[in-house]
């Protein structure tokens, strides 16, 4: 039988929701931008034209030169706003975002476009991570890391540093890890 979660502990489930972000990769012919001397690492604000889908980009060129493509990020008021349109209408709009941010019609015609919505993910239900909201920590965050039984947490939210990030997640794993090797050892010894 499951074991059943302690009151703060579900309260805190409960209460951290996952972050919006739609992960979009507009592949190229060539890597026009670099021909301008431009390194497609871009951030960008909305202006008085209005809203820009994407804030931030990065050149996703390999490091060989080959498959040229720039990666962008759609988050969180604007990817569950643009989730609703067809990945064509957001494919049309982040390469004319492109265009004028770059000042080149290069940009209009990409070979491919891939994207990721990972608040439409079944088991994760977004990503990079849940974010808590005002004080959620102070009301429930002293129970974020205690095992219940023999469940012990671990995941990129439990992390002490890098929450959020691949080297949050593995800090909080091998937290876990020693946890319950300690866990065991006590049992152990209380057993002999």
């Amino acid at each position: 039988a499951l074991p059943i979660l302690p009151v703060l502990r579900n309260q805190l489930i409960q209460r951290l929701p996952m972050g919006s972000v739609i992960k979009c990769i507009m592949y190229y012919k060539e890597a026009f931008w670099r021909k301008m001397d431009f390194s497609a690492s871009m951030m960008m604000m909305d202006d008085e034209d209005g809203e820009v889908p994407i804030g931030v980009t990065l050149d996703d060129t390999k490091p060989d030169g080959s498959v040229p493509a720039i990666m962008g990020f759609i988050l969180a008021r604007k990817a569950s706003k643009l989730a609703g349109l067809s990945k064509e209408e957001r494919k049309r709009r982040i390469c004319e975002l492109y265009a004028k941010v770059l000042g080149t019609e290069d940009a209009l015609h990409p070979v491919h476009y891939e994207e990721k919505d990972w608040s439409a993910e079944q088991y994760s239900g977004g990503c990079y991570t849940c974010y808590f909201p005002p004080g959620i920590m102070t009301q429930f965050g002293r129970v974020i890391r205690e095992p219940v039984g023999r469940i012990y947490f671990a995941g990129t939210e439990t992390a002490t540093q890098w929450s959020g990030y691949m080297d949050g997640a593995v800090q909080a794993g091998e937290r876990a890890a020693r946890e319950i090797l300690y866990s065991l050892r006590k049992n152990a010894r209380s057993e002999e």
